[in-house]
């Protein structure tokens, strides 16, 4: 980079510090703050917390410019509390099963449409290999973290989480996960449930995979990025009441 760049560079980043200074102050001035003390307490340790709080606004914003969702996946959370916490007016009953995963850990989801009619998960799946190579479809924790995060996303689209699918009713020839819709005129949010089951037969709650809905999907990180789809099935933490799982790990 030559230097008149470099000074291009210096400059224009100087204008959108500047810019982003003034409007800090206006907006301390807006809410009856005292200008010289709250810039002077954000110097302080104990004003580090409040610059985080901006910092973590900012760099969501920007991810929300490029379609990017970040969620906060909390896995010592049970199901019906990770359930609970999207606070939706009504909710199909999703089959319980052992949480995969530990801690809080912060994932980056986006919204992908299919084009090419897919009739199942696994074209779906083949489909999104073909279309975004190094990404996978959103397992249910991560689609319940979304909900919760972003309440109103649900009622522009129909979104569906294929990283996690189950046998409907028992069959195993037919699959099912969960979705978020809503009613945008009312603003109801709902959880439900679509068959995504390994027939090309309308039934009730099947989806064709024509464009009438959109898939959350997470980036791979390393190797995983490109490894074949694998299916790794989790018993049921209630056996006796729900199907078995499977979890789509790629």
């Amino acid at each position: 980079m030559s230097k008149r760049k470099n000074v291009e560079s210096v400059v224009s980043a100087m204008g959108a510090l500047l810019s982003i200074v003034t409007n800090l102050v206006s907006y301390i001035r807006d809410f009856g703050g005292d200008v010289g003390e709250c810039i002077y307490r954000l110097s302080l340790p104990e004003g580090r917390e409040t610059l985080k709080t901006i910092a973590n606004l900012a760099a969501n914003n920007a991810l929300l410019a490029k379609g990017i969702y970040r969620v906060l996946v909390d896995y010592s959370l049970t199901l019906p509390e990770m359930i609970a916490a999207g606070k939706y007016d009504k909710s199909g009953t999703i089959p319980d099963y052992q949480i995969k995963g530990f801690g809080r850990q912060l994932v980056d989801i986006e919204l992908w449409r299919l084009i090419e009619s897919c009739h199942d998960d696994k074209e779906a799946l083949a489909e999104l290999h073909k279309m975004k190579p190094g990404y996978r479809f959103a397992t249910l924790p991560e689609l319940l973290a979304l909900g919760a995060a972003y309440p109103n996303l649900q009622l522009l689209f129909m979104i569906l989480s294929l990283g996690s699918v189950w046998p409907w009713s028992g069959d195993k020839h037919h699959l099912e996960c969960a979705c978020l819709n809503g009613w945008s005129t009312s603003g109801r949010r709902f959880l439900g449930r679509c068959l995504v089951g390994l027939t090309d037969r309308p039934q009730q709650g099947h989806l064709p995979f024509e464009g009438n809905c959109l898939f959350a999907i997470v980036k791979e990180i390393g190797q995983q990025a490109n490894v074949a789809a694998n299916v790794v099935e989790f018993k049921s933490s209630s056996p006796s009441t729900s199907p078995d799982w499977f979890e789509r790990t790629a």
